[in-house]
């Protein structure tokens, strides 16, 4: 068999989306999420999209895309008045740190 980075970086991708969707898209309908529980969505969907930069470094590209996002949309960018997704970045940064050290 053959040991690609894709699998991991398109898995991990994908839950870190997944974490985020009720915090940045909620269904109509729906309860709000509360802080604490978009805290941990945030917490969580940094270190997920911090396993996907490490597998593949096209995970950066999914990462500015959640950020375009976020800073496109004025109901979004509410969002960066929070600690959230301050700590996500943290996350991320931190998850690259042995890709700097390595190279």
């Amino acid at each position: 068999t053959w040991v690609l980075p894709d699998g991991p970086l398109l898995c991990f991708a994908a839950l870190g989306a997944y974490s985020l969707a009720p915090v940045l898209a909620p269904c109509p309908g729906s309860s709000p999420v509360t802080p604490r529980d978009a805290l941990w969505r945030w917490i969580g969907a940094g270190a997920a999209f911090g396993i996907a930069v490490l597998s593949k470094y096209h995970g950066v590209l999914f990462v500015a895309g959640l950020a375009l996002l976020v800073l496109g949309t004025p109901s979004r960018r509410e969002q960066l008045r929070t600690v959230g997704p301050w700590l996500a970045a943290l996350l991320v940064c931190a998850a690259c740190v042995p890709i700097v050290w390595w190279n």
